[in-house]
Formats: C-alpha cells, structure tokens, sequence
C-alpha cells in the first residue's frame, strides 16, 4: 500500500543500515518468527525500529533478510540487480545464530 513494502510470500523483511535494523509496521503479518528476531535484536544489543521502507531503502541497505520460521533469517544477496555489500551480513548472521538458539533451548 502506497508503495510501501510489506513483506514477502510467508516471509517478513528486514534491512540494515548503518547498524539499526529496520522492519516494515503498517499492514504487515506480525507473526512469530518476526517478533522472534525483534527479541534476539533487543537481546544483542541491536538497536531496531518499525518504519516504512520503499524500494530505494531496500537497493540502499548494507544487510537485507528475511525471516521465517523454518529458515530463520535468510540473506538477499542482491537487490534490482545490486549486489548487497554483505550477504549474509553480521547483523543478519548474529539474529540467525541467536534465532535458532533460542528455537532450540525451547
């Protein structure tokens, strides 16, 4: 909506820049595994924040995943044919490790 972007097919999105972690907050599925990675990110120290991203704030990221909860966080490499500088990043490997420890303690 308004061209915004949301999320992905079973997916939620998130992107790094300058290390904050942003995630979309307006008409999105708030499912598990997104407040999951929110509270590994609360956890490590990992400053976050709910805001609109468009397209451009996507192509101008340092680090873009996605989340689900079979794959935990999962790295984009590329975006409109733009090689992300780190794929996966340190931010996105950190929520991942912290991702499954927390899955797997229980």
């Amino acid at each position: 909506p308004q061209g915004y972007v949301a999320e992905g097919p079973s997916a939620n999105i998130f992107l790094v820049r300058e290390g904050v972690l942003y995630t979309p907050g307006e008409q999105i599925l708030r499912g598990i595994t997104r407040q999951t990675i929110i509270e590994c990110a609360e956890r490590a120290g990992v400053p976050w924040r709910e805001d609109n991203l468009n397209e451009f704030d996507l192509y101008c990221a340092d680090e873009v995943f996605t989340t689900s909860t079979a794959g935990g966080a999962l790295a984009v490499r590329e975006v409109a044919g733009r090689p992300l500088p780190a794929a996966p990043g340190p931010v996105t490997q950190l929520l991942d490790r912290t991702y499954w420890a927390m899955r797997d303690s229980g």
